[in-house]
């Protein structure tokens, strides 16, 4: 059970730029999702800097459909920029961490055969 997660970094006129994605899905992973449906993970919310606090937008995405997510932090906008956006890949890597750990969890105690003679 495994998923990759690929973390691109930029910077460009001030602007810390961050895109996730989701690279592969293992087949035992897949099987869940393809049960319970896609995990959902909030890519929005308070981030926590180490100078700065920002409240971005709520918005939930599916993990893997939802992804890539891109977000930037403007230099011009936060004491360190730099620093936000390194918090937001944390949080996001906890958040879908949480959101994994969570499918891999449940247990499909549905499927099956019953035979009954009577």
């Amino acid at each position: 059970m495994s998923i990759q997660v690929k973390i691109e970094k930029d910077l460009a006129l001030n602007d810390y730029q961050v895109k996730i994605s989701i690279q592969d899905v293992s087949g035992s992973d897949q099987e869940l999702i393809d049960a319970f449906g896609e995990p959902q993970v909030q890519v929005g919310g308070t981030i926590t800097g180490p100078s700065d606090v920002t409240t971005l937008a709520a918005a939930e995405r599916g993990i893997p459909s939802g992804f890539p997510i891109l977000q930037a932090f403007d230099g011009d906008d936060f004491v360190d920029a730099e620093g936000l956006a390194n918090a937001y890949i944390t949080e996001i890597l906890l958040r879908i961490t949480t959101a994994m750990t969570a499918l891999r969890t449940g247990a499909d105690t549905f499927t099956g055969e019953t035979v009954a003679t009577i």
